[in-house]
Order: C-alpha cells, then structure tokens, then sequence
C-alpha cells in the first residue's frame, strides 16, 4: 500500500467507529505507570488470547448498506478526487471479537488491527474497500492475504509465544492485474488500542519499542505482466511508526526485509531499496476514509534497516531465515535523527508527549509466483534504556541465536501449502 502512493467523520450505527479515545482513556492507567495518559499496547508483550479484527467494525461496512465516508482532500488538491465507497463485500474478519456484540456495550474494547490491502484500491477487481481489498485466508489455504496467530507448539515444539503469523502469497492469481497486495498486523490509537502507544519527547511515558520477529520463508515473486513489464518484482517486511503532529501525522516505514529486481535490468541487485537514504521522504500518503485506523494518512519517510545504523547510530537488525531477531528501537531517536535530516515537512517540537498512535509491521509484494512468511511477537512499549534488555541481560537489538527449525503442527501445514503452490507454479511456468 505504502510503497506506491503510493477521524473524525459522521458515525452511523450499523457501521460503528471506536474513536473515542478522549475522556474514557484519560483516566485508565497502563503499562504500570500512573499517568492521567495511558500508554503502551493494550496487550503488552502480545500474552493475551489475541482478539483481532479488520479496519472497519462491521461486516457491511463498504458495501451500499454502508457506505465508507470521505473526508475532503488534505494537502491542498483542486480539485480534490472523488473516491470510490462501495464494494460488492465488506472482507470483515475478526478473531475472539464476538459476531453479534454491541459496540459500548458487550464488544471487546480492545483489539489488534488486520490491514488487507490491494493496490491500486479503487480498482474494479477488488471484492472489499481499501484496507479489506481481499478476504483473509488460512495462511497457505489458497489466498493472497494469509493471517493466524498461533501459539507455542503449534508454531515449533517447546515455543511459549503468541505469534501473528502474516503470510502474503502471490501464487493465487490477483484479481487487480499488476497489484500490490499489502498485508498488516498492529495497534492504533484511535482503533483498538484506545490510546497512545507511545510518546515522543517523553515525560513518564514509553517511547521505546521492543519486539521479536522471525522470517520463515521468502521467495521473491516472478515478473508480472509479461515478458515486456516494466514493474519491479518486490517482497518487503514494512516495520512502521505514526506520530501526529503539526499539520499532518508523521510516518517512519523501515524496511526489516527487502528483495527486488528489475525484470529489464536484472543485473542492478536492489532496484526497489538500493538507493541512498532515506529511500522516500516528504511523500503525502493521503488517506481520507475516516472510519479507517489510518486517517487522515500522514507524511512519510522510508528506510532500510542496514542504512539506520550508519545514519541515526540505532542498531536495526534485518531478519534472519528461521532465527528470531530480537528488536528495542529508541523512537525518539528515531523521529530525532530523522528530524535533524530536515525530512520531516514540519520540525519535531519541544513539546512533551506527542503521541505515537500507530505501530504496524506489514508484508508488500509486487509480481507472481512468490509470497513473504513473518511473524511477529512478544510486542511491547518500555520507558527507560535498562527497561530495553532481556531478561538474561542480552541487549536486544542484537539477533538471536538460531536453532534448526522444527514446524509445529499447523506452521508444517502452513509450510506444505505454500510449497505446493510452489511447485505447481514451477509445473505451469515449464
């Protein structure tokens, strides 16, 4: 979605928008502080029974009984596009979030966001609105966008984690010719996190961000289009923070994973990512559908991994094939690197505790024939440097140490299905 760029709005009852995160929120603790602000994701450390649910809360939301609802444009265009708002089906989705609850009443308060996004979203292919263009599938169970979250000895023998497992295949054929499917998991503050994630400038508040992640297959996609295509072949693990600010929100994608090539150039190794830093800066990421966790859309800035270390001095490790990488990212560093670059549209203030309200990892392709596996687990939000170590004293940041990889029972499944479609993929293309 990101890559090719490329809420306040009217609430009606069937398609209800959990945006009221002022006075309730300013009196709930969290993450152990006592703040009058709570911060930090409403499930520290990923620990609960995941409750999970795509962008929008109902399951017409997007369709003619409900319309989506559009804001006017926010960087200035004249005039400003009409944007499409009807869908054949909503896409929605939901784990442990009843079917039939009522929204203040007996619906969860809190929740994980599921992005379901395929680029471009107007286009006619697409079953759902932007953000649930496709339906989410079993991961391997024959769909572009394949999501679970699965616990300790289903993900390998003697694991004891939640992982959320995105598995974004491009062996299904897309209905969008040349699209650019967008899957993600994470938290937002005016979704079902229900509060500020973290802060930046921090009076007693966390700002950084700790986390585990672990690659498990990458094939990157075949050229799409034929044999005269000029789209790039791409696989991206998108790690992304949203802090708000000055006119628009501010947005930081980095690049955990990355793979391209250019099917008319193919001797250039990283056509997609392979640039100077940062890779984007500046770019308007317009979103004007209000009930989304993402509007208004931001102002954003793209980087990979390895280039934060030389350029901000933060140690970003990229993933590793079967091994779980171990995260802690200081984001005031982060936002103050980038501000100190002058790639911001507006400087960072003085002023203390500008909200973090989003933190999203995600998987991008582009091409066929291909598909990215991650996950992503043991999240968490922490307030001071030594808050930022393992247990055992191992600073995070640094990558794990990797052992044989042994499926569990269901990521074996996982990892049968996506090999078969593999394998009849290379059957076809003979």
């Amino acid at each position: 979605m990101m890559n090719i760029l490329v809420a306040q709005g009217r609430v009606d009852v069937s398609d209800l928008r959990i945006n009221v995160i002022v006075a309730a929120i300013l009196i709930i603790p969290a993450c152990g502080t006592t703040n009058a602000l709570a911060y930090g994701f409403f499930d520290q450390g990923f620990t609960q029974t995941p409750v999970v649910r795509t962008d929008y809360f109902s399951n017409i939301a997007g369709t003619a009984r409900t319309p989506l609802q559009v804001s006017p444009c926010h960087f200035g265009q004249n005039p400003c596009p009409t944007l499409r708002t009807v869908w054949p089906q909503s896409n929605y989705w939901a784990e442990g979030f009843p079917a039939n609850c009522s929204p203040f009443y007996n619906c969860p308060n809190y929740w994980w966001t599921l992005i379901m996004n395929n680029e471009p979203r107007e286009a006619s292919g697409n079953s759902g609105p932007a953000d649930v263009s496709l339906p989410r599938y079993w991961p391997g169970g024959g769909g572009i966008m394949g999501f679970s979250t699965l616990y300790g000895n289903d993900n390998f023998p003697g694991d004891t984690y939640w992982r959320a497992h995105l598995v974004l295949s491009a062996y299904p054929i897309n209905p969008v010719v040349g699209a650019i499917p967008y899957l993600g998991f994470g938290a937002f503050a005016n979704g079902g996190n229900r509060w500020p994630i973290g802060a930046l400038n921090p009076s007693n508040a966390p700002y950084i961000l700790k986390f585990d992640s672990r690659l498990w297959a990458s094939v990157l996609p075949a050229p799409c289009c034929g044999s005269g295509t000029t789209q790039l072949q791409t696989i991206t693990s998108w790690l992304t923070i949203i802090a708000s600010w000055g006119t628009h929100p501010k947005m930081i994608q980095i690049a955990l994973w990355h793979q391209s090539r250019d099917p008319q150039n193919p001797s250039n190794p990283d056509p997609y990512l392979g640039g100077p830093p940062p890779q984007n800066h500046g770019v308007q990421f317009e979103w004007r559908y209000t009930q989304s966790g993402f509007y208004p859309g931001a102002v954003y800035l793209t980087l990979t991994a390895e280039e934060i270390s030389s350029y901000c001095g933060l140690s970003v490790p990229t993933l590793v094939l079967n091994q779980d990488v171990h995260y802690s990212i200081n984001l005031q560093q982060l936002f103050q690197c980038m501000n100190n670059h002058h790639l911001f549209d507006e400087p960072l203030p003085s002023t203390a505790n500008i909200p973090i309200n989003t933190v999203l990892w995600a998987n991008e392709s582009s091409g066929i024939n291909g598909g990215l596996w991650t996950d992503v687990h043991n999240m968490r939000m922490v307030s001071t440097p030594s808050e930022a170590q393992d247990a055992d004293g191992e600073d995070i940041g640094k990558r794990g140490i990797g052992e044989p990889l042994n499926y569990g029972a269901k990521t074996e499944l996982i990892r049968q299905a996506l090999q078969s479609q593999a394998d009849m993929a290379a059957q076809e293309n003979r």
